[in-house]
């Protein structure tokens, strides 16, 4: 049995939204939520990734204060994205918790240090990041030829095929 996913945690989440017994406009909202939150987890691994390729670029072409104003923009941009994503993974764990699904990230419980909640958040974002590369490029979820399928809940078809 391969590593429970992020996919496989985002698809029990759908599944059991798409089992309540509710309007479908009320399941609809939940869904454009749920995309939602996901998008800010998306917004993150991009900005992280544009930051990585960018500074050097950016060190070898201005000097001083342009140079520093840049990185520190780019540094808050970083932090504000990570802070609403920080946001949203919360928020799904919530979501989780009121279907009663296991929850899609594993965040510090109690009232742990800033820094601690910020650094398993990047971490699980980075394996989220890293998971859908490898489904979007061919490769399942455990390094095997995707096989083109996703086994998501009957009612949309899958979030995440």
């Amino acid at each position: 049995m391969g590593e429970y996913t992020f996919f496989a945690r985002l698809d029990d989440l759908e599944a059991a939204v798409c089992a309540e017994n509710c309007t479908e406009a009320e399941r609809g909202e939940t869904i454009e939520f749920i995309e939602s939150a996901v998008g800010s987890l998306i917004d993150y691994a991009n900005h992280v990734i544009r930051q990585t390729l960018s500074i050097p670029l950016w060190k070898r072409h201005w000097e001083g204060y342009d140079l520093l104003t840049r990185i520190e923009a780019s540094m808050h941009e970083r932090n504000r994205i990570h802070d609403a994503a920080i946001v949203s993974m919360r928020a799904l764990n919530r979501l989780c918790g009121n279907y009663g699904v296991e929850p899609i990230f594993a965040l510090p419980d109690g009232d742990p240090s800033v820094e601690a909640v910020r650094t398993a958040a990047a971490r699980s974002i980075g394996a989220l990041a890293a998971e859908a590369y490898a489904a979007g490029t061919g490769e399942d979820r455990i390094g095997k030829p995707s096989t083109g399928k996703n086994p998501a809940s009957a009612c949309l078809g899958g979030m995440m095929r």
